[in-house]
């Protein structure tokens, strides 16, 4: 939790440090389209997409002409959705919830459309655990490694300090916590929508 304090501190430091006409700060929410890929024994399972949310503060700096850094602090629930038919019961509802605190570090080149900006996005980021639980319930933490890292693609559509986007993404991180030699493996995916306000 100290680590966690620490990063979460110089991120807010970051995304108030230096604040000039070529910076920007913003609050972002939007809708998670998330699943996670599982793989074990050379197996593959992937469940149904689970519909969850995002939001939190944005930040935009001017690094160059057309070129921009653009970090954020979210929180961001994951997971999965799993539907198991069981004769006599029916539908039973498998699925995980993830909350997470992260951090992208996108960087975005912007080329103008019209009156308008599209931008074109790609970067690391960061998430730190804050809760697990399965469907029912069951809290399922302690399953799960605290740090997630994958990358992030997409692309916006700015209008006056409005900004439209999607965002895909990709877990990098086997983010199941397994014992040693266990062949067991689950990584993130989320393709996001999302509204960016910029004061």
């Amino acid at each position: 939790m100290k680590k966690l304090t620490t990063i979460l501190c110089s991120v807010i430091m970051l995304l108030t440090f230096s604040f000039t006409a070529h910076t920007q700060i913003g609050v972002r929410a939007g809708l998670n389209l998330a699943n996670i890929s599982i793989e074990s024994e050379g197996f593959s399972i992937e469940g149904d997409t689970k519909f969850a949310f995002h939001g939190g503060l944005s930040y935009e700096r001017l690094l160059s002409e057309n070129l921009y850094f653009r970090p954020a602090a979210l929180f961001s629930v994951k997971g999965y959705k799993f539907d198991l038919e069981t004769p006599g019961i029916g539908t039973i509802d498998a699925g995980l919830t993830t909350t997470y605190i992260e951090i992208p570090l996108d960087f975005v080149y912007k080329l103008p459309a019209g009156s308008n900006q599209v931008g074109l996005h790609a970067g690391p980021y960061l998430g730190f655990l804050l809760g697990a639980e399965e469907a029912e319930g069951t809290d399922v933490k302690d399953d799960f490694k605290s740090l997630d890292f994958g990358l992030n693609f997409g692309l916006t559509f700015e209008f006056n300090k409005i900004a439209i986007g999607a965002n895909y993404g990709l877990g990098l991180t086997n983010i199941a916590e397994t014992t040693e030699g266990a062949d067991l493996s689950a990584k993130n995916n989320v393709l996001s929508f999302f509204v960016n306000y910029a004061f």
